[in-house]
């Protein structure tokens, strides 16, 4: 498979990550301490296209199920972007949104699905799910002082640092919806808190 096979993906991912919220959006967005004033500003900035099922009224569950939903349809809008042999691809992917469905042991469903492509390319896409892995295994073995933005943030790094190394290649696909997922983990997590704990005063820039 060629790079021309990625060359339309890319120019699309390429455009909705130039759409990106930068830190002054998120910034601004942190001075919103209440649920209402947060959710208004947060409609105002680059992350409207994931709050279109979210309103005032939502509670926990509805904006955790919306933003699942949310990252599963642009997951499969992804989809259509790329050659239609990755197309399993996305559609697993797209199901790892629901709780139940993701595990370590889904990293290897992932692998059984890819399909062929050159060696060098095999082993970029390889080498990002390993660094999934080795992440989700520091998480979970983090002791409860450790600041897990921190780790999160230096994944984001490294996921932006790899999607520019490897433009018009399968794993540049990969690391455009990891990118997607943290913006959509910390809309997440700021949501949450401002809905459970009425108004937020901290001093944490990532929420």
């Amino acid at each position: 498979m060629s790079r021309v096979d990625f060359a339309y993906g890319q120019t699309r991912v390429q455009a909705r990550l130039g759409a990106r919220p930068q830190e002054r959006t998120w910034r601004r967005l942190h001075a919103s301490g209440s649920w209402a004033h947060f959710l208004e500003a947060a409609r105002a900035s680059e992350l409207r296209p994931w709050l279109s099922a979210i309103h005032g009224d939502s509670d926990a569950d509805a904006v955790d199920s919306a933003l699942r939903r949310a990252f599963a349809v642009h997951v499969l809008e992804v989809a259509t972007w790329y050659p239609a042999v990755w197309t399993p691809v996305f559609e697993l992917l797209a199901r790892w949104t629901e709780p139940a469905e993701f595990r370590l042991g889904a990293l290897e469903e992932l692998r059984a699905v890819l399909p062929s492509m050159r060696a060098r390319e095999r082993a970029e896409v390889d080498a990002f799910i390993e660094e999934i892995l080795r992440h989700r295994l520091r998480m979970a073995a983090a002791p409860p002082s450790e600041d897990g933005w921190r780790l999160r943030a230096a994944l984001e790094r490294d996921t932006a640092r790899r999607f520019r190394a490897q433009a018009e290649q399968p794993v540049a696909a990969f690391c455009y919806l990891a990118l997607a997922f943290f913006d959509l983990e910390r809309l997440r997590g700021a949501l949450l808190r401002r809905l459970l704990f009425a108004d937020v005063q901290s001093e944490v820039a990532w929420v």
